[in-house]
């Protein structure tokens, strides 16, 4: 079971510990039993993941990342703003696609107005109602637009960027461009690097304290 799906499961036997009936509000099971899940996998693999493998897969293949500190905060500093978008994009189309009518299935319909209005569809609403404290506590814990990319690095990255006038892109193309003009500049300059080397032994030392 995935990081993400124990914090799901913590959580949703938070909200449901004081909830009517003795059903479990999770259950545990391999994810091919779960064919939902399964071909919702692949269809956002096909929309949106499977380009990212292979663009980073590139970066890293032809030598313009390493795995280290810098490279992966320089990463997050100018992509993942572009893969929350692109990711935050499919889960809108795909909550607004129709479901066809089937034999098999008496669900049909576009999911986003069969969540919010059940009762166009025929049947009821069976969402409980929720403490609305505890409902932000799990909310706090999914926030993750803070702290993403180093306090230190971003601000080195901030001073370059104003330094040669550019702009963050949300071409994706653009932005690697950008990046790999970027990370040679720090690498190849001794200010940078020796501000990057300065930061890592003071983080070294707190780690120890």
């Amino acid at each position: 079971m995935g990081t993400e799906n124990g914090h799901i499961a913590e959580m949703q036997s938070f909200l449901r510990r004081n909830g009517p009936g003795s059903r479990k509000a999770f259950i545990y099971g391999t994810s091919q039993h779960n064919q939902r899940i399964e071909s919702w996998w692949g269809i956002f693999r096909k929309e949106c993941a499977q380009f990212w493998i292979t663009f980073f897969g590139k970066i890293k293949n032809d030598g313009h990342f390493t795995g280290d500190f810098i490279d992966k905060n320089l990463m997050r500093y100018f992509f993942l703003d572009i893969i929350r978008n692109e990711m935050n994009d499919v889960v809108k189309t795909w909550n607004s696609h129709r479901i066809r009518k089937s034999e098999r299935s008496a669900v049909y319909g576009r999911p986003i107005v069969l969540y919010h209005a059940p009762l166009l569809n025929d049947t009821q609403d069976y969402s409980l109602p929720l403490n609305k404290i505890e409902l932000l506590a799990c909310a706090d814990e999914c926030d993750f637009t803070e702290g993403y990319c180093d306090e230190d690095i971003k601000d080195l990255a901030d001073i370059i960027m104003r330094e040669n006038n550019w702009r963050k892109s949300t071409d994706p193309y653009e932005a690697a461009t950008i990046y790999l003009q970027m990370r040679n500049i720090i690498r190849q300059n001794k200010k940078y690097l020796s501000y990057c080397r300065k930061f890592l032994v003071n983080l070294t030392f707190v780690l120890l304290i």
